[in-house]
């Protein structure tokens, strides 16, 4: 028997008070629940309780995944987090609805291309550098700067971005 309801469960409750402690929102901050690993079955489980929003950093594991699990008539919400090369930009752009780490304005330009193939509309977070040697992200703040201009001014039809993020 698994316990996925019952963490998630224990989580959303720890999610909620945390909202209230810095006086946001209720349903404020959404959880991103990595699969990665873990079989369709889990994440039809961890669905079946509530959760919609899931992350991955394997492409293709997450392809077979995703598309097994939407097959049977599940609509999660998938995210690719972790570093993605430009090989693999074309699956992930088809199974997910935001990558996570965009880290270069040659990323941006390959997933616009592959997006504009399938006329499909992808969020995209950009991923800035924060010092340690083994992340990526941008590093200078030009080309962080460059890429967002070149968002707003429309180069990137088929990518809406969606804020920042790091790691620590």
């Amino acid at each position: 028997m698994s316990n996925i309801p019952e963490n998630l469960k224990s989580i959303q409750n720890k999610i909620c008070l945390a909202e209230k402690r810095a006086f946001r929102a209720e349903n404020s901050v959404a959880l991103v629940a990595v699969s990665k690993f873990h079989p369709a079955e889990s994440v039809i489980e961890a669905i079946k309780a509530g959760q919609f929003l899931f992350g991955e950093n394997r492409v293709q594991e997450a392809a077979a995944k995703f598309d097994e699990i939407r097959a049977l008539g599940y609509q999660p919400n998938l995210h690719i987090i972790g570093s993605l090369q430009r090989n693999k930009v074309k699956e992930a752009v088809r199974i997910a609805t935001c990558i996570e780490s965009v880290d270069r304005i040659e990323l941006i330009e390959e997933i616009e291309k592959q997006a504009a193939k399938i006329n499909k509309t992808i969020e995209i977070l950009f991923e800035i550098h924060t010092g340690e040697d083994s992340k990526a992200g941008f590093t200078s703040e030009e080309e962080l700067e460059n890429a967002i201009k070149l968002c707003s001014q429309g180069a990137f039809p088929h990518i809406c971005p969606r804020g920042f993020m790091t790691m620590a």
